[in-house]
């Protein structure tokens, strides 16, 4: 008996200007399936959403639900259809109450005015499908960004989706929290929903996904189910060619004794954001920095870098007490930070890669001392060389390039101040396996030079492959600390709170 496709996409061709975004690329959504949707940052899969839900109309192809035609002009006209978009960033408007989240651009109404009443108990039934039990009459911004991203989930499924397409919904997720968004997906397929399912999480796509589909350059690879395609084979069809994993720094020679301490933090906290912390990183050590969201980990990095300042505590630099009152002072002193909000934190989207590489180190030298462009390009083309950033050239905007190529200009850019320590804070969120290797590896060959490095990952195999040391922060203060190459059971019982 032939398998019925609630969606089935084909031959779908976008252009962009002079790009190509998709060429030939589709997909088959069945009715109670968990699909997993795989590619490097690039390879369209953010495309083929947009032509999907609406917010952008292919060149060429069809797109069928329930074997019916349809060409929605706009997210609103797909939702009528039946597909709903749950996004990486949570799209809510956080000053709203869940309750009107919920139900924003849809409210009941009772002779002309908003029925509150059905809204609340609209928005309890809605959450009831999750398993959620929340206060929704609180402002969503006061929910955790778990519970946010379920609340988001629960306004896709009221308007009687057939389809729910999951755009990196666990990029912001700590392990537990993974879990139970999980939960919610095996039970909506239970239901018999069709769930598109966007991820760079190779071990989350075998342990939720029925089937695979991979596109790569724009061009649909293949179909699998995970059973068929180990990951392994998984990597090589996303890539296109066998990617071999970072060098562990566990695998090196420990850093001397002697080595000299760049950084040292002595009982460094401030107010509702971190306890009392002590840390060092020295020279050619990689310190890597772990614990489950909010435990303090990007906390900390704001107070090392000058962004936030110290209630109590002492900093030093290479021996030397420093009070650093703003982020301009971190950087006089050798100081980098990669954040880990790289649309809103780190690049500037309107600009070049060329001015966004440069941008630190100018603003180091005084705008009064201006760079001069040949300089510019040089340094540009030296890093986007150095990095593997692709881009079609250095005055490519930054915009344009996709999120794994933005953090190796992010990068780049501080790369190129020759810092003492560089802080990254998740330089690998939402980025594909190539890229992520790539970053990994430029990490270890720069700790093997000299510098001072800061890796802050929310990913337990990072922690145990690139850290010298580990270092790990539970409930805003200082869990405890392991040497490189410890288990990970030992890391995550420090996270749990188990040792």
């Amino acid at each position: 008996m032939a398998v019925s496709h609630v969606l089935h996409a084909q031959g779908l061709r976008k252009r962009f200007g002079a790009t190509v975004a998709l060429d030939g690329a589709g997909l088959c959504l069945r009715a109670g399936e968990i699909h997993a949707l795989m590619g490097q940052n690039g390879a369209g899969k953010s495309t083929l959403i947009k032509l999907l839900t609406g917010v952008e109309r292919p060149d060429a192809g069809t797109v069928e639900l329930d074997g019916r035609p349809i060409a929605p002009s706009s997210p609103l006209e797909a939702q009528r259809e039946g597909i709903s978009t749950v996004y990486q960033e949570v799209n809510l408007c956080p000053n709203l109450s869940v309750a009107e989240n919920l139900h924003a651009g849809r409210y009941p109404r009772r002779f002309g005015l908003i029925d509150w009443r059905r809204v609340r108990a609209g928005a309890r039934e809605l959450l009831a499908q999750l398993h959620l039990d929340l206060d929704v009459d609180r402002p969503l911004a006061s929910y955790p960004v778990a519970i946010q991203q379920m609340v988001a989930i629960a306004r896709a499924l009221g308007v009687s989706a057939k389809v729910l397409i999951l755009d990196e919904p666990t990029s912001s997720l700590d392990e537990g929290e993974v879990q139970e968004l999980f939960a919610v997906m095996r039970r909506l397929r239970e239901q018999g929903m069709a769930i598109l399912f966007v991820t760079h999480f190779l071990d989350q796509v075998y342990a939720v996904s029925d089937r695979i589909t991979v596109l790569r350059n724009g061009t649909l690879v293949g179909e699998y189910t995970p059973g068929e395609l180990p990951q392994a084979a998984l990597v090589k069809a996303m890539v296109g060619r066998d990617v071999a994993l970072a060098e562990g720094r566990a695998d090196h020679a420990d850093i001397p004794a002697d080595a000299p301490v760049v950084l040292e933090a002595r009982g460094l906290a401030r107010r509702g954001a971190l306890h009392t912390v002590d840390l060092q990183v020295r020279a050619g050590e990689v310190v890597a920095l772990g614990g489950l969201l909010g435990s303090g980990r990007t906390e900390l990095a704001r107070l090392l870098f000058g962004l936030d300042r110290a209630d109590e505590g002492t900093l030093l630099l290479e021996g030397a007490r420093v009070d650093l009152r703003h982020p301009a002072d971190a950087v006089e002193r050798g100081l980098a930070l990669c954040p880990e909000e790289r649309k809103t934190e780190g690049i500037v989207a309107e600009l070049s890669v060329r001015e966004n590489i440069v941008l630190a180190l100018q603003a180091r030298r005084g705008w009064w001392r201006a760079l001069p462009r040949s300089r510019q390009d040089e340094l540009a083309r030296h890093y986007v060389e150095l990095l593997g950033v692709r881009t079609a050239g250095i005055e490519t905007p930054v915009g344009a390039l996709s999120g794994g190529n933005q953090q190796k200009v992010v990068l780049a850019r501080w790369l190129a101040t020759r810092p003492k320590l560089l802080i990254l804070d998740e330089p690998t969120r939402g980025i594909d396996i190539a890229a992520k290797q790539e970053i990994m590896g430029e990490v270890v060959r720069l700790a093997r030079e000299g510098m001072a490095v800061l890796f802050i990952s929310a990913e337990l195999e990072e922690l145990t492959r690139l850290g010298d040391r580990i270092v790990v922060l539970r409930e805003r203060r200082k869990a405890g600390e392991l040497p490189g190459g410890s288990e990970g059971a030992r890391v995550l019982d420090l996270i749990a709170g188990h040792a």
